[in-house]
C-alpha cells in the first residue's frame, strides 16, 4: 500500500520515517486486534490522507512557480517509470493522467511532442521490448512472456510483433539464441 501511495503521490512521502513508523502502527493494530483497533486504524489513515492532501497542495503551490520545461521532464519521467513498472497489467491513461496531474488528451500531447509517440505507441513499445529481452534471456514460454508484458494473449502479441516488423516470437526467440 505504501509503494502504490509513494509511487502516485511520490512528494507526500519525502519524510519516510514519519510514514513508516504510520504503515508500522497499521499492520500492529491489525496482527494484534483489539478493542477499538478498527478505530485506532482509521484515524491513522486518516493522518496519512491528509498528509497526502497536505503534500499535494503544496506540490502544486511549489509547481506554479516551476520552469514548464522542467515540469514536463518530470512528469515525462514519471509516465515512463510508471509504464515501465505496470505493463504486466491494462494501464488506462486515466490512471496516467491521475499520476501526473494532466488529462489524457495532455499526456498525448506531451508524448507526441517529447518522444514522437502517443501513450498506447510507448506502452506498447515497452511491452515489445520486455517481450524480446524475456523471449532471449528466459525459458518461459511464449504464452507466459506474453502474459507478463502486458499482451491479452499469444495470439495478440504475434498481431502486435507483425504490425510492428518483429518476426514471429518463436522464431525471434530462436534467432536470438543463435547469437
Amino acid at each position: 500500500m505504501k509503494n502504490y501511495f509513494s509511487h502516485c503521490y511520490p512528494h507526500a512521502f519525502e519524510d519516510d520515517a514519519r510514514i513508516d513508523q504510520k504503515f508500522e502502527r497499521i499492520f500492529n493494530e491489525l496482527e494484534a486486534p483489539r478493542v477499538g483497533s478498527h478505530l485506532r486504524v482509521q484515524a491513522i489513515l486518516i493522518d496519512l490522507m491528509v498528509d497526502v492532501l497536505q503534500s499535494i497542495q503544496s506540490y502544486r503551490a511549489e509547481s506554479t512557480h516551476r520552469d514548464p520545461k522542467a515540469e514536463n521532464e518530470l512528469r515525462l519521467n514519471r509516465i515512463q517509470e510508471f509504464v515501465q513498472n505496470e505493463l504486466h497489467r491494462p494501464i488506462t491513461a486515466e490512471e496516467v493522467a491521475h499520476l501526473v496531474f494532466l488529462s489524457p488528451r495532455q499526456i498525448n500531447r506531451l508524448l507526441q511532442k517529447q518522444l514522437g509517440c502517443s501513450l498506447m505507441e510507448l506502452i506498447v513499445k515497452y511491452r515489445l521490448e520486455q517481450a524480446v529481452y524475456s523471449l532471449q534471456h528466459s525459458n518461459l514460454s511464449i504464452e507466459d512472456i506474453a502474459l507478463c508484458c502486458g499482451f491479452t494473449s499469444r495470439y495478440y502479441m504475434y498481431q502486435v510483433f507483425r504490425k510492428y516488423g518483429y518476426l514471429p516470437p518463436a522464431e525471434l526467440r530462436a534467432h536470438l539464441q543463435k547469437l
